[in-house]
């Protein structure tokens, strides 16, 4: 453009088959601005965005009404709390059954403006934007869209270009929270960014199925973007799809990863409950944590997700996706624990730490922990008389509640050896290491009374005398009555995933690099800035592996 010009941006429009298209209008001759079309490039090398669990919108697959709903904004909020406080622990598991349930899109929650000109709605609902519950996720894909396809500053007014602000951090971190080993060049940025586009969809799940349903998900999404382009004239596609994920969406995309290794070129991950996170436990003896009395959010979020354990219990006892989060053998032994008022503790899953970080040993949390009812060993996770109070489950003698929990529970530990400690050969993490967003590093029930007289195996196998929903415990020992309550957080992470769960990215098989990152909380990971920037980073090393020929198509 001419030195004077004003220019500005029209946005960005894209057919059926994801062709660009820049639709504007004559003015008059006195009018001096111009209309620039920033087209993407030709280069194409989609990106799948896969959400954490309750963060795909799900319905009845009966009458097409919302089963689950997440709020957005106050009003939406307000509606749900209503919606949830009274509601008994059957209508909740009616409401909340795997098979009954699927992924739908709510699009009215995707709010593009007219300012945001990488695309506009109706793209967004073919990207299934809708899918993904909006406050959560909306932000980041319209910021990936955004600066994954768009990384130079004013390229139409200046022959060199330099780097949007938001790429100077992915290129050259101000913050010391994070330090790549090997940085993103200046070179490597020019050679691909800005000549590949990076089309952003989403993934919503059934996230109280399997994972590894989410996974054939995740390559049924594959399939059909490729269906979408194909006999396009305008794009070269590279062949494969950058995967990036949130939670326990990570789990996911290492299944999917598994399955269908040469259809991903790489995959960035999130706050990852990589080994898993104690607080599942927790939420079956008690219900969803709070702050106290003046955590509103958390007061709000225990009403939507589950007061107490009569709550909590017939959802995730009867679904395996949510058991595939509680810690699995590599999280390591010892997590939880009954401690008495002089710090005395006993400890499980059994097992020795150094023994199980080199691989000799493994704890065994199944048959220490997730197995043991709770009216056999007061401590036991489940409580069977909580698990169907709907009646959806004991269909005949021969399948008790139980049994239908146990066979969930084998399904969770089946996807838990499956995907073990391995992940896609080109991959990047980020995770919360923060003592001011602290999390469940492990589940700690305390008395205030002395348990030095008392041996291990009386303590541990003693049966509850009653027990309250929200945790309380009452045991009988040798005609003594103690009481024990659960403590509260222990440890750094994001409030959600403790630290030891997320640094275990460190220990995967293929991992490129993984930041410990501090700053946000586990819901709203992805708004901070310098998380933000790992993932700008991570991309930026993952299409390294593209040759682009001179004839501007592309090979890995």
């Amino acid at each position: 453009m001419s030195e004077g010009e004003t220019w500005r941006r029209v946005r960005t429009l894209f057919d059926k088959k994801m062709s660009p298209q820049s639709p504007s209008s004559t003015s008059p001759v006195g009018c001096t601005i111009r209309a620039v079309a920033l087209w993407p490039g030709r280069i194409l090398v989609p990106v799948i965005f896969i959400p954490g669990i309750m963060g795909s919108n799900l319905r009845s697959n009966k009458d097409q009404s919302p089963s689950w709903r997440p709020p957005n904004g106050v009003l939406d909020s307000l509606g749900e709390l209503s919606n949830r406080a009274g509601q008994e622990p059957a209508q909740r598991q009616e409401q909340l059954t795997a098979d009954d349930c699927d992924v739908y899109e709510r699009n009215d929650a995707v709010k593009i403006k007219d300012s945001y000109l990488a695309l506009d709605k109706d793209e967004a609902t073919r990207r299934h934007w809708g899918e993904l519950h909006a406050a959560s996720y909306l932000p980041i894909l319209k910021e990936l869209e955004e600066r994954l396809n768009y990384p130079y500053c004013d390229p139409e007014q200046n022959d060199s270009p330099s780097p949007q602000e938001s790429w100077q951090g992915a290129i050259s971190p101000k913050d010391d929270r994070w330090s790549p080993k090997a940085p993103l060049t200046e070179d490597e940025f020019a050679s691909h960014l800005g000549s590949i586009y990076f089309p952003v969809y989403a993934c919503g799940y059934n996230w109280l199925k399997s994972n590894e349903d989410s996974a054939q998900r995740v390559i049924d999404r594959i399939a059909e973007i490729e269906k979408r382009i194909e006999g396009n004239g305008y794009y070269s596609y590279a062949g494969k799809v950058i995967l990036v994920t949130h939670s326990m969406g990570g789990l996911v995309g290492r299944r999917a990863a598994q399955l269908a290794p040469d259809k991903i070129l790489g995959v960035v991950h999130g706050v990852q409950p990589v080994t898993g996170a104690p607080v599942v436990y927790r939420r079956f003896k008690s219900g969803t944590e709070t702050g106290g009395f003046f955590d509103i959010a958390g007061i709000g979020a225990a009403v939507v997700l589950g007061w107490d354990a009569a709550d909590t219990t017939p959802v995730l006892g009867n679904s395996p996706g949510p058991m595939e989060l509680l810690p699995t053998r590599h999280y390591g032994p010892g997590w939880l624990r009954i401690r008495d008022r002089n710090g005395n503790e006993f400890r499980l899953p059994q097992g020795d730490p150094a023994a199980i970080l080199e691989g000799r040993e493994e704890a065994d949390p199944y048959a220490d922990i997730y197995k043991v009812s709770a009216l056999d060993k007061w401590w036991g996770m489940v409580d069977p008389g909580l698990l169907d109070p709907a009646k959806k489950v004991v269909i005949s003698e021969e399948q008790s509640a139980q049994g239908h929990f146990l066979r969930q529970l084998r399904k969770a530990k089946e996807f838990h050896d499956t995907i073990g400690l391995t992940c896609h050969h080109a991959t990047y993490a980020h995770y919360g290491d923060d003592p001011k967003h602290e999390s469940f590093a492990s589940v700690i029930w305390e008395t205030s009374d002395d348990l030095s007289g008392i041996t291990a195996e009386e303590l541990m196998n003693a049966p509850r005398t009653s027990a309250k929903l929200t945790g309380k415990t009452k045991v009988d020992i040798a005609g003594t009555t103690y009481t024990f309550k659960l403590k509260d957080r222990d440890g750094p992470g994001d409030g959600t995933v403790p630290t030891p769960s997320g640094e275990a990215a460190r220990r995967l098989e293929g991992i490129r690099d993984v930041f410990g990152l501090d700053g946000f909380d586990h819901q709203f990971s992805y708004n901070n800035e310098i998380a933000q920037h790992t993932v700008l980073y991570a991309v930026g090393k993952l299409v390294q592996q593209i040759t682009i020929k001179e004839d501007g198509t592309a090979c890995v």
